[in-house]
């Protein structure tokens, strides 16, 4: 399997979206992909807490 990795600097949204919008199209395309995302400064990201918005999944799914 293939792999992808996406950076952002505190790993709280832009990448995480990046992910799964990836990750729900390799598999909807059959791809043999796989992506992953991680934080360049997650010092910079103290203040983003809890869970990525539960909208982000809905849009990805549609």
């Amino acid at each position: 399997m293939k792999k992808i990795l996406f950076l952002c600097t505190g790993n709280y949204y832009r990448s995480r979206f990046a992910e799964q919008l990836f990750n729900h199209l390799a598999i909807k395309r059959g791809l043999d992909w796989e992506a992953n995302s991680r934080a360049l400064a997650l010092e910079k990201g103290t203040k983003n807490v809890g869970a990525i918005s539960w909208l982000t999944k809905i849009f990805v799914m549609v």
